[in-house]
């Protein structure tokens, strides 16, 4: 087997899906739950991490990070809110041991981790 098979493996392991979704909640900059279409009429409620950045936790820290964290949580809450259409795209972290997906949302084809990174309430990351 050459490099190719290796990399297609590699792809086919890690796949990740493509769905509407309705806002919910956040929790807080970074973590969302979302009303998911999975299809065939059928809707689960599911926690993402947003994929590709980091806000300030609600839990902990100081109180300038805690006021951090609740305004990038009113950010994340007024982007998606006001959203006529939500793309999730998401993965299951084999790693992790949350109760949740890491995806890409995107609100009405603007992504959130891009737009958090560009109002300055979130710093970007790997994975």
């Amino acid at each position: 087997m050459g490099d190719a098979d290796t990399a297609d493996r590699e792809v086919l392991s890690e796949p990740s899906f493509v769905y509407r979704a309705k806002f919910i909640k956040n929790y807080d900059g970074d973590t969302v739950t979302l009303l998911v279409d999975v299809g065939f009429n059928v809707f689960r409620r599911i926690n993402v991490r947003v994929r590709g950045v980091d806000t300030a936790e609600m839990r902990g820290g100081t109180e300038s990070t805690k006021a951090l964290a609740r305004d990038a949580k009113g950010f994340t809450a007024a982007f998606l809110e006001g959203a006529e259409s939500i793309i999730v795209r998401t993965a299951k972290d084999p790693k992790r041991s949350f109760t949740r997906w890491v995806g890409d949302i995107f609100a009405d084809g603007e992504s959130l981790a891009e737009a958090l990174i560009a109002a300055k309430k979130g710093i970007r990351i790997e994975g």
